[in-house]
């Protein structure tokens, strides 16, 4: 938790107001990281209504441009 809170540029108590363990606050980014995964998808229908083909393109082609980033750091859920 010291090396999240200076990541963070904060302290461990301020942390641990808002998250009970390290356990939850791992949780809580894993719930953020799911949710901007569904709305990834929804982009994708949206743009591509019926296609699921072309669904899985787009996303495909979005974690191409996601891998080839400089600070990427891998599948978060793996990390995690």
């Amino acid at each position: 938790m010291e090396a999240i809170a200076e990541t963070a540029g904060t302290n461990k108590m301020t942390l641990y107001r808002h998250f009970a363990s390290k356990d939850e606050l791992v949780a809580e980014y894993l719930r953020q990281s799911a949710n901007a995964a569904d709305a990834c998808w929804e982009r994708f229908g949206q743009a591509h209504p019926g296609d699921p083909l072309e669904q899985l393109s787009a996303w495909l082609e979005e974690m191409a441009f996601h891998l080839a980033e400089p600070d990427e750091r891998g599948c978060a859920l793996a990390n995690a």
